[in-house]
């Protein structure tokens, strides 16, 4: 028992010390990683997956500035404040002259509390310069007392902002009438503010390569960028601090040098005081610092052109805009507009609309992309501009192609070519053969005599929907239409011949029972040619009331008739019948032109002079241009083929198979059979047809449902 407790008591102690040592090791330093602001030890901030110090103003950082992020001040890591380029800095900081990343800002509402917005940087707020970061000093601006960065106080080569002009010592600095205008530390010296340890022994400014005189004034190489002439009080142009004993302090009335120093560069300025005691500083030439230029966009080209685009697809082109002036940039807006091209941001060295901001010497990247809609030309312009910083346009181009499968319609779209797409229709059935109206909106099908099958639909609307037209079961094999579609005739096996004349409505029983295979039809329905395995050809001149027996007995499988119905063609299956048979006066005599066997289908153009015919059972595809005589195989592969349907004018052919050891395949030609396309590898096809032009295409499938494809012909 006693044991038991020691080790439970052993174990606590144990669980106690991990919970502890758990505990404390689970907290983040300064510069680990984060997510939440309790993974850091308190207090603690998580920023940017950083642990971060908080701060109100930069003194509260011992490295860094002091930075607002997602709304929240925090200090800068020593890796996030130093830089060697822009590129090293995080999105919306700028990395400086001074190798330091500082916030960019378009107002002040993007700074710290304790911080303004100056030139398109967060400055720090200050009311003299032991408030600021060491290297910085303690200005008046337009808008605020802030800290100056060190490259914004050297107007050796750049033009000052924020209001300040650029002194004799070649300083930015404040303009000032009194002391009042200045800093607690400084006090104002010749129309400038400046501390005391800035003078020389004779309380001036020192001149440095200034073109002015020996008075101290204030030297404004561009007067123009400054925004105006310097005006200060004759009376106040003097230095005026009570504080300051060792300074010299010309009389009140004493009047101001106007003679420009003999060691003066090549310009000179012109000091005149009116009769109201105004001194007015202009600049009257070129002085010895060069004026920093604005910034100023350059696109790397005025144009853009994206050539021929698929629809559906895209173009990816760009541009760069770089900063090529000596001062920041406005925060950059980019626009398009056209729809068709649209840009693209989320790459680290993207133009962000709105947001980024150009450094001299910067750049960034506008990417467009062209995503046509329609098979059009289009052309937009690409506008950038920002204050400072200019605008421009970048014109674009492109095309728009339909795919290789689609065409243009009437409309203007990209639509599939026929053939491409097909539509599943109908309901599942056996489906055995199938026939179609010259224009493609009557259809008729059947399906064999299985369970729940063996019956007649006809479609009036291009096969989107079907009705069921007969209510006895038979085993039927074959179907064709007249050219409109309302005189029909269908063939059962071991049964009779069947004729419609109302689009399929009522239906008639002809002729005699026999192992009817297949049925054709002139374009008036009035000529009828139907075929028996084992038996004869049949044919009709009254559209089925009458028939006559024709040629020998063979096994026929497929028939077809030109749209006149003098000129016919019917193939055989195999057994003991061979070849292809043709007859040019509506079937009194019969002619045999191959002595192939296997065929399993057969079609006709209107003329009867262009024949198509396949050989089932990994067999090839034949045309013939001269009403069968002759025949020549064509390019289309071996398969084992099942239907063939033509266009009126024998161009536009389609056929199929339904085997799948070689993949249910669709193919069509439109150049009479010399090349074929393959379309459709999913189906189990038995039957197919064709309107007149080639653009409407009916196929069944055996156990399947009806598929419909319409489009274009290439």
């Amino acid at each position: 028992m006693s044991v038991s407790w020691l080790r439970i008591l052993g174990l606590m102690v144990v669980s106690a010390s991990l919970a502890a040592g758990c505990s404390s090791a689970s907290k983040i330093e300064v510069g680990g990683n984060c997510i939440m602001n309790s993974d850091c030890i308190q207090p603690l901030v998580c920023t940017v997956g950083k642990c971060h110090d908080a701060c109100h103003t930069s003194a509260d950082c011992s490295a860094g500035q002091c930075v607002k992020v997602d709304n929240t001040t925090v200090c800068q890591l020593p890796t996030e404040a130093d830089c060697s380029t822009t590129q090293s800095c995080s999105d919306g900081f700028l990395c400086t002259s001074d190798q330091r990343c500082r916030a960019l800002c378009q107002s002040p509402s993007d700074c710290t509390g304790a911080q303004a917005c100056m030139s398109g940087i967060c400055h720090d707020a200050c009311r003299a310069s032991a408030d600021c970061p060491t290297g910085q000093s303690c200005v008046k601006t337009d808008n605020a007392t802030l800290c100056q960065l060190p490259a914004e106080a050297d107007c050796s080569t750049l033009s000052c902002s924020g209001g300040l002009v650029c002194a004799v010592d070649l300083r930015c600095r404040a303009a000032c009438l009194s002391r009042t205008d200045c800093t607690t530390e400084q006090i104002c010296v010749g129309g400038v503010c400046a501390a005391p340890n800035d003078l020389d022994p004779n309380g001036q400014l020192p001149q440095k390569g200034s073109s002015l005189g020996a008075d101290g004034g204030v030297n404004v190489p561009d007067a123009e960028s400054r925004g105006a002439d310097l005006a200060v009080g004759a009376a106040d142009a003097q230095v005026r601090d009570a504080g300051a004993n060792d300074l010299a302090k010309p009389a009140p009335d004493a009047p101001i040098s106007t003679q420009p120093d003999s060691g003066a560069g090549t310009g000179s300025d012109a000091r005149t005081a009116d009769g109201g005691g105004i001194l007015t500083v202009a600049d009257a030439g070129a002085a010895d610092v060069s004026p920093m230029t604005s910034a100023t966009l350059t696109a790397s080209t005025s144009s853009l052109a994206c050539g021929s685009v698929v629809t559906g697809q895209s173009c990816n082109t760009s541009f760069m805009l770089t900063n090529s002036g000596q001062q920041a940039s406005g925060a950059i807006t980019v626009t398009s507009d056209s729809s068709d091209f649209v840009v693209q941001t989320g790459g680290a060295l993207d133009c962000v609309s709105t947001k980024t901001i150009l450094a001299p010497n910067a750049s960034c990247t506008v990417r467009v992309v062209f995503s046509p809609k329609l098979p059009v030309a289009r052309t937009g312009t690409v506008t950038f501009s920002a204050t400072p910083g200019g605008s421009g346009p970048v014109n674009i181009s492109g095309t728009g192609v339909c795919p290789a499968d689609q065409q243009q319609n009437d409309a203007g779209t990209c639509v599939p070519l026929v053939g491409v797409v097909w539509t599943q229709e109908g309901i599942q059935q056996p489906w055995v053969s199938v026939a179609s109206s010259s224009d493609g909106t009557n259809l008729v099908a059947v399906s064999g005599g299985d369970d729940n099958a063996g019956y007649i639909y006809t479609s009036a609307d291009s096969g989107v929907t079907w009705v069921q037209r007969t209510s006895t079961k038979l085993d039927w094999y074959s179907v064709a239409s007249s050219s409109d579609g309302t005189k029909l005739v269908a063939a059962a096996m071991n049964d009779y011949i069947y004729t419609s004349v109302d689009a399929g409505l009522t239906w008639v029983q002809r002729g005699n029972m026999y192992e009817w295979s297949s049925v054709a039809s002139s374009a008036d329905g009035t000529k009828l040619v139907a075929g028996s395995l084992g038996g004869y050809i049949y044919t009709s001149v009254d559209s089925g009331l009458t028939w006559t027996q024709r040629g020998t007995a063979q096994f026929w499988s497929s028939m077809a008739s030109s749209s006149d119905g003098t000129k016919l063609v019917a193939v055989t299956a195999g057994g003991f019948s061979k070849g292809i048979y043709t007859s040019a006066d509506s079937g009194v005599t019969w002619t045999q032109t191959d002595t192939q066997s296997g065929w399993v289908s057969v079609a006709s153009s209107s003329d009867g002079t262009k024949l198509v015919a396949a050989v089932g059972n990994n067999g090839y595809i034949y045309k013939s241009s001269d009403s069968g005589v002759t025949w020549t195989q064509t390019t289309a592969p071996e398969q084992p083929w099942m239907s063939v349907a033509s266009s009126s004018d024998g161009m536009k052919l389609v056929a199929v198979n339904r085997s799948q050891d070689v993949a249910y395949t669709v193919y069509t030609s439109t150049d009479s059979g010399a090349t074929w396309t393959q379309q459709d590898t999913s189906r189990n096809w038995s039957s197919v047809a064709s309107s007149a032009d080639g653009t409407k295409l009916v196929a069944v499938t055996f156990g399947g449902y009806i598929y419909t494809s319409s489009g274009p012909v290439p």
